[in-house]
This record gives C-alpha cells, sequence and structure tokens, in this order.
C-alpha cells in the first residue's frame, strides 16, 4: 500500500510520500500524486485501497494543513440512451470547514436538473455554459471532527447517438477540490455491452461493487436522483483513487450484444 502526501508549502508544493512506513525518494512519487501546474493542494491517499483509517488521516491532515473542505468519496452515475442523451447524477461527500462553495464544470450545454445538501434544496450559481457554483453548508461538528455533508446534483447532458457498434467518452465534471476516491457508473442501453475502455481508472469486477457507494446513494436527497432513461443494461463500475482537479475522461468501446441462441 501506497500512501501520498502533497503538502503546499511557502515555495510552491511540496511531495512527499510514505511507502510500507519509510520515507521514499520524491522521484519515486507517482505522477498521480502530482497537482497539475504546481496548484497548492494537500491530498493524501491510497493507490491501493481505502480504509477508515487512511480517512482519518487525511482529515487531519487536511485541518492541519488549513485546507477549508475536502471531498472524501464521490460516486458519480451517467445513463446513456441510444439517441444520445446523458443522464447524470453526483452524490459528493464533502467535509467542509469553511469554504464557501464548490465550482463544477460540466460540458457545455449541459442542463442542471436539482442540487440539493441532504433534504435541502440548494440554490445554484451560474457562471457560464456548463459552469455552476453549488453553495457548500458547513461540516457540523462530531466527535472526531467534522461530519460529512452529501452534495447531490441531476443534470442532463447530450452526445452522438449510438449505433451498434461504436466509440462512447464520458468526461466527469471539473472539480475545485481534491477528490481522495471517485466511483462512476456508466449505464448502456439495454442489449449493449462494454468490449474495451481507456482512461485514468480501474474497472471494478463484474458482480462486485463498492461498498460505500450504497451508503452514500442512502444519504443522497431522494429530489436528485438522476432521471432514469429507459432500456438500461447493467451498470459498468470504475474506480479511481486521488482525483486533483482537471477532467477525468474515460472512453468505451461498446457494441450490440449477440442474441442468445
Amino acid at each position: 500500500m501506497v500512501v501520498g502526501l502533497a503538502v503546499a508549502g511557502p515555495e510552491g508544493l511540496e511531495v512527499a510520500a510514505v511507502e510500507g512506513g519509510v520515507a521514499v525518494a520524491p522521484e519515486r512519487v507517482p505522477p498521480e500524486m502530482r497537482a497539475p501546474g504546481g496548484r497548492p493542494l494537500l491530498v493524501a491517499a491510497a493507490l491501493t485501497g481505502a480504509d477508515a483509517l487512511l480517512r482519518a488521516t487525511r482529515r487531519r491532515l487536511a485541518v492541519a494543513a488549513g485546507v477549508p473542505a475536502t471531498i472524501e468519496r464521490a460516486l458519480f452515475e451517467v445513463l446513456a440512451a441510444r439517441e444520445g442523451a446523458l443522464a447524470w447524477r453526483a452524490l459528493l461527500e464533502v467535509r467542509n470547514r469553511g469554504r464557501a462553495a464548490l465550482r463544477v464544470g460540466a460540458r457545455p450545454g449541459a442542463r442542471l436538473v436539482a442540487a440539493s445538501a441532504g433534504d435541502q434544496a440548494l440554490t445554484v450559481g451560474i457562471a457560464g455554459p456548463g459552469e455552476w457554483v453549488v453553495p457548500l453548508p458547513l461540516s457540523p461538528p462530531g466527535r472526531r471532527g467534522p461530519e460529512p455533508v452529501t452534495l447531490a446534483l441531476s443534470w442532463l447532458d447530450s452526445g452522438p447517438a449510438l449505433g451498434l457498434k461504436g466509440h462512447l467518452d464520458v468526461e466527469l465534471p471539473r472539480l475545485d477540490l481534491p477528490v481522495s476516491e471517485a466511483v462512476w457508473s456508466v449505464t448502456l442501453p439495454r442489449g449493449m455491452v462494454l468490449r474495451s475502455f481507456e482512461g485514468p481508472a480501474a474497472l471494478v469486477e463484474e458482480g462486485a461493487a463498492v461498498a460505500w457507494t450504497r451508503e452514500l446513494c442512502a444519504a443522497g436527497s431522494a429530489e436528485s436522483v438522476a432521471l432514469r432513461l429507459p432500456a438500461e443494461s447493467p451498470p459498468i463500475l470504475f474506480r479511481r483513487l486521488l482525483w486533483i482537479e482537471g477532467p477525468l475522461p474515460l472512453s468505451l468501446d461498446y457494441e450490440e450484444a449477440a442474441p442468445a441462441r
């Protein structure tokens, strides 16, 4: 297991890593642990697995460095229709110690349908095409620090119509907070199957599930459930640990499944 720390110092971004409890040279730090453009951030993450201890460590380090908010877990769901419509839902577990808002950037033309924190609807500002400013409620105090607040966002997007065989590109929205662990679920129209994929993520084995996704779904407001598109196949899950801003693209090759004989 590898744990990485990226700490913003007075001279910019200082990066260190710990492997099995022993410090390693900076040149051994994986590229995905570095912030794009040297943007000062603090992140600690496990590249191979995550547990409650590591998540607690991330929270303590973030507080110590004065980082106002972090996204510990994020679940994104996208449902694709044959005519090209895409329905999205994002559930974000945020620990907020003083950040006023979260900036979200989807593709131009995306239309926000609903936004909520728990059962409370949120009034979202529009910063540009597909750009939203979502107010962040403060995390309530808990025995071990700030408790998480679950944000739920739903929006509609569109892409090219799907054929009997082809290529689908999806991209998670840009967030201006670091994400410790992200899972996204892609649902193709009924009868279509995934043949291959490319992207900075790991495919979750068929039949498996990331346990906390159910917990996060239960915490999300029913009001923000993504608009369900008809004729769905079973969802395909992908997982990414440590995501620092920037786009997170995924390219899927699909085709119509052969009829059962």
